[in-house]
């Protein structure tokens, strides 16, 4: 592999034939609020690089690997064999719209608005993660953020923590992971502490034989 070429696009490809020429004005809005993925972040999704020997394999599970990314809504890798036998690799991905604001619904009676989430799942082009959230429960009202990455520190190691106050304490959880890296991924590892303080369901019966 003698070149690696990166065409990292962003959400909407105006001008494309799917899409409603009408609302092009809509997708370049979309566009121009949305931070593209970075190159060097999508290079670190690789599993070759310039030197490499051409493994079509290798190829085909970076393509996987990139289309797993909950930022990434799709992704093309392809090599051309070049005069002198070498191949020029071309890596093409679209970015999936990152930031969301949910709502959380309860139905009872009635469906009722519960709590509310913020999330963003590439921060600033770099594919973390963050978010917070609000909700009502039991009375009582519960609040907490995450943060999480795919590339710890430029590596490809899997961070995640989180943490939220419940109606009766506090709630934790830390999770560190290597992912198996494609189809011929030889290890991986996964280290998770989680720490909740929470009301838990207690059922019995009742003289009446009811369980409640």
């Amino acid at each position: 592999i003698s070149e690696v070429f990166v065409d990292n696009k962003s959400v909407f490809d105006v001008g494309a034939p799917e899409l409603d020429p009408r609302f092009n004005w809509a997708y370049r809005l979309a566009n121009g609020l949305h931070v593209r993925t970075r190159e060097s972040v999508i290079r670190r999704e690789l599993l070759f690089t310039e030197g490499d020997c051409y493994v079509p394999a290798a190829l085909e599970d970076s393509e996987r690997i990139l289309r797993a990314a909950s930022y990434i809504a799709d992704a093309d890798v392809f090599a051309v064999r070049q005069a002198d036998g070498t191949y020029h690799v071309l890596v093409e991905t679209r970015d999936e719209w990152s930031t969301r604001l949910e709502p959380q619904l309860e139905a009872g009676g009635e469906l009722e608005l519960s709590g509310v989430e913020l999330r963003e799942d590439n921060l600033l082009g770099t594919g973390q993660h963050v978010a917070a959230f609000y909700r009502e429960r039991y009375g009582a009202t519960i609040y907490g953020a995450s943060f999480g990455t795919r590339q710890l520190l430029g590596t490809r190691l899997d961070a995640e923590i989180a943490v939220a106050r419940t109606p009766v304490g506090t709630a934790m959880t830390q999770r560190l992971a290597y992912p198996f890296r494609g189809e011929t991924g030889r290890w991986a590892f996964l280290q998770q502490l989680e720490h909740e303080s929470d009301y838990f369901e207690l059922y019995r019966r009742d003289d009446d034989g009811v369980l409640r």
